[in-house]
């Protein structure tokens, strides 16, 4: 189920980045860091990230 609304999350956020002409810029950027939603997805992106090779390793 969780993968399924991720998959659905990425389809809508690609869909939206597509047409959305907005310049992104680095003094943009770093203001969106202040955002407490932006933080947590950070942090969590981070994780993920962190814990990939071990992931990746068990799946061989």
């Amino acid at each position: 189920d969780l993968g399924i609304r991720a998959t659905h999350a990425l389809s809508d956020v690609t869909e939206t980045v597509r047409n959305d002409t907005s310049r992104v810029t680095l003094t943009g950027l770093m203001r969106s860091l202040k955002d407490p939603e932006i933080q947590y997805s950070v942090k969590l992106m981070m994780g993920l990230l962190r814990r990939l090779p071990q992931i990746l390793a068990e799946d061989r």
